[in-house]
Formats: structure tokens, sequence, C-alpha cells
């Protein structure tokens, strides 16, 4: 078992993940969460935020993994814009989203464009799993660490939105 509140992810994981950011970046959209009134993001932040991500995804596998096994297969495909991938993983039919924020964060952000278009394929997340990254804010870089903070089904989470912060 591994301790949920710090799992390490390997030299080749965090390989994986660098390099699954930085081919991906270039394929999405400059404006976070789809709001147009902020200013765009420059490939080198959507690479680190698709990193955080990607950190989070890998660290929620290796927990599920090791701790239950279960296999969580990950995807590091690359989409063309608008296009994204199903679910970050899927348990018996529970459709999981599993969040990352770098350590220090506060706030559980989902894209409402996201939202929207999994509303319509009637493919919601049943879950949301939130992980805080690791992370050297002084180097601006990942340290290898995941910390598990929970989870949240959708109804649950639908009615705290934009109302409660999400981590201690």
């Amino acid at each position: 078992m591994i301790n949920v509140k710090n799992i390490t992810l390997s030299d080749d994981e965090m390989r994986r993940c660098r390099e699954f950011s930085g081919k991906s970046a270039v394929n999405q959209q400059p404006i976070e969460f789809g709001e147009k009134t902020t200013a765009p993001r420059s490939v080198q932040e959507t690479t680190r935020d698709n990193l955080i991500g990607k950190i989070a995804e890998t660290a929620f596998s290796k927990m599920m993994r090791e701790n239950y096994g279960i296999e969580i297969a990950l995807d590091f495909n690359y989409y063309p814009r608008g296009e994204w991938d199903d679910q970050d993983a899927e348990v018996n039919g529970w459709r999981i989203d599993v969040k990352g924020t770098r350590q220090g964060g506060r706030w559980l952000l989902v894209d409402w464009n996201k939202l929207n278009f999994r509303q319509k394929d009637n493919k919601l997340s049943h879950v949301y799993v939130m992980f805080s990254v690791g992370w050297n804010r002084d180097a601006d870089q990942p340290t290898g660490h995941a910390s598990y903070e929970g989870l949240s089904p959708w109804p649950d989470w639908a009615s705290r939105f934009q109302t409660q912060k999400f981590f201690p």
C-alpha cells in the first residue's frame, strides 16, 4: 500500500507526463476554461496546467492499482483542438474526472465547456477526485509527488460550486 497523502511518481512516469503536457499544449485553446474575458494563456502556461493534471491522473492510477488492485488505463493520446478524452477513468460504469491543483491551491476548477459538452452527450462525470500536486514554486517545477485530497460526487459537487473551498 502506498501513502495516498504522499504518492511518488517514478522518473519514467514524470517523463511521460512532461512529454504529454508539452505535445498536447499546442492543440489546446489559449482561453482558460473557455472564459473569453481572461487573457489568453501562453503555450508554456498551458503546458504547466496540463502537467499538473496529468500528474494527478497518474497518481490516481497508481493509488488505485497499488492500494485496491484496480487498473486505470492512462490516456496519453493527443487530441485536436475541440476534442477531448471521454473520461479520465471509468470503474464499474462510474465516470471519474481527476482534478489536480498545485500544492497550496485551494480551489477545484472545472471548465464550463467540458460540463456542457459532456451533459449534451449524457456523459457527465459521476465523481470528481481531487489531488494536490507537489510543486516547487521557485523553480516552477513539479516535485514528483502528489497527495489525494478527496472526492465529491456530482450532485454534491454541483451544489457546492463556487460556494466553498474544497481544500482545507
